[in-house]
């Protein structure tokens, strides 16, 4: 079909902004002009990409979506298009779709900068590390001199566990920008070093160039904290960690009060649903682990995970999502206190069914998955009720060495805000405690409770009574899990690669004269 003369300015206006920074008002207008275009050239390729293209700036994945798709039905190899799907599906975190599409893509030849780096990132999101390892090589060679991909390519191989080649790609990132401070913090993650094998001077070096952000400070002094304590310098660790803390709790905007009103909803809303009938989603699949962060979580996964019986498909957002498509159905992302505040009236065989579903993709090729998302334990008897069947696992720790663990710890994107001061965690692990207490009241018998110093202390005996409560067998052999080669991107990701050891235990002694607020809040002092 001809496209009209208005219809060719309305184009060209279009394409020629493509590279520009628009106003949101500016957006808007394009969009509107597009859709009347759109309206009379359903078949026109450049008019859906271009279409697509706008409809994402302007924050409409769903109009962008369907555009997006129709080019697809025209043109199966539309990679442009492709792409598009790819943030579509991430903006409403259907991260199962996306997921999909990314992977799809890794098998084109790109050279588009931007699409391979959304493709490794929603790859690197969904725990594929292999796959977003080849994207960053792809990225690395297309520029060489950047140290963004750099860090990520570097990531990568740390989770891979190359530790060899990851440095070498991380030394190079900090000398091609040494304000590429990542690459410092993934650094110190990659081994325990020593007297003679570190990268203290090279760290404190760049904390002391005065052009280094705050931000990037952040990075900095976690890694050299974690580098002084490998060291045993523990007040120079500690002082380091604590500015690291300071800077990272002042960009947070977490408030104890939020968390102490959504300890209370989550039980009263619990006791609502108890009058109900409610029968859940029939699957056996899930076996979770919760607890709080950095309590052995990932020990007991890959252990677990050496059964063949067992996948581990890591720490999984679908349940929340699942949740979330109960009240807007979207799937578009809520806070916590918005969701258990109408879980009263959800549908449990739907939401058990929506989670199992949304885990596809990566779950469904062995009897049993893991999802080891630790804050699972906020949902655990709403979990209980959508899948009846599953399995669910507690591992818990000796509380100043979890708190410590924490507080030690730069977590991801914006994670456990609580951790990053002893204040907040340390009320934070009181409503936790006296919630999984709770939990253990309303369903003692099915909840697996696992003390993290058990398993180290004498893991044969204690592994086998975890195996037996899941109903899978044990083998003395699982315990050979350090051999286990799959990828591990959590903040354990160096600890796994060792065979078990008892040094973490009591570790919080080494700290004991800066934390003596934090023990007396613990003891209830």
């Amino acid at each position: 079909m001809t496209l009209k003369p208005t219809h060719k300015q309305v184009l060209k206006k279009a394409k020629n902004c493509l590279d520009k920074r628009l106003s949101l008002h500016e957006i808007n207008d394009l969009c509107i002009a597009l859709d009347k275009v759109l309206a009379n050239n359903q078949n026109n390729l450049l008019v859906l990409n271009l279409y697509t293209h706008y409809q994402i700036k302007n924050a409409r994945p769903d109009l962008a979506g369907a555009a997006a798709s129709r080019a697809l039905l025209l043109d199966s190899n539309n990679i442009k298009a492709k792409v598009s799907l790819v943030q579509c599906f991430s903006m409403v975190g259907d991260n199962k779709k996306a997921y999909s599409v990314s992977k799809q893509l890794c098998e084109e030849q790109l050279n588009d900068v931007f699409a391979l780096e959304l493709i490794g990132n929603t790859l690197i999101f969904n725990n594929d590390y292999l796959s977003a390892t080849k994207i960053f090589k792809k990225l690395v060679n297309l520029q060489p001199m950047n140290s963004q991909f750099l860090t990520s390519l570097g990531s990568m191989y740390h989770y891979t566990h190359d530790i060899e080649t990851a440095e070498s790609i991380l030394l190079r990132a900090c000398r091609i920008n040494p304000q590429e401070c990542r690459a410092y913090w993934v650094l110190s993650q990659l081994r325990t070093v020593t007297q003679n094998d570190n990268h203290i001077d090279l760290i404190s070096h760049q904390l002391n160039n005065l052009s280094t952000s705050q931000n990037n400070k952040v990075f900095l002094y976690f890694a050299l904290g974690k580098e002084q304590e490998d060291l045993g310098n523990y007040a120079k660790a500690f002082a380091s960690f604590s500015r690291g803390n300071h800077l990272k709790v002042n960009s947070t905007t977490h408030k104890v009060n939020q968390n102490a009103n959504l300890f209370a909803i989550i039980k009263e809303q619990y006791l609502k649903t108890k009058t109900r009938e409610i029968s859940g989603f029939s699957s056996d699949e899930p076996i979770f682990i919760v607890g709080m962060p950095r309590s052995g979580s990932t020990l007991l996964e890959r252990v677990l995970a050496s059964s063949p019986e067992v996948f581990a498909a890591g720490e999984l957002q679908e349940f929340h999502r699942a949740m979330c498509y109960q009240i807007n159905g979207t799937g578009r992302k809520l806070h916590p206190e918005i969701l258990i505040k109408q879980a009263e009236k959800f549908d449990y065989a739907a939401l058990g069914a929506r989670y199992i579903s949304l885990t596809r993709g990566r779950t469904g090729h062995t009897a049993f998955f893991i999802d080891k998302l630790p804050s699972n334990f906020l949902y655990l008897g709403f979990i209980k009720k959508a899948l009846p069947n599953a399995k669910f696992i507690h591992i818990y720790r000796d509380p100043i060495d979890t708190c410590m663990s924490n507080y030690k710890t730069l977590f991801g994107h914006d994670m456990y805000p609580e951790s990053y001061n002893l204040n907040t965690l340390a009320t934070y692990y009181n409503h936790y405690s006296d919630l999984m207490e709770f939990w253990n009241c309303e369903f003692p018998t099915q909840i697996i409770n696992v003390a993290y110093e058990d398993l180290i202390t004498n893991p044969s005996a204690n592994f086998n009574k975890v195996f037996d409560r899941v109903g899978l067998q044990w083998r003395d052999k699982f315990l050979n899990f350090e051999a286990n080669i799959n990828p591990v991107g959590t903040a354990s990701a160096g600890q796994v690669r060792k065979p078990i050891y008892k040094s973490s235990m009591n570790k919080w002694e080494n700290y004991q004269p800066q934390i003596d607020l934090l023990i007396r809040q613990l003891k209830g002092q």
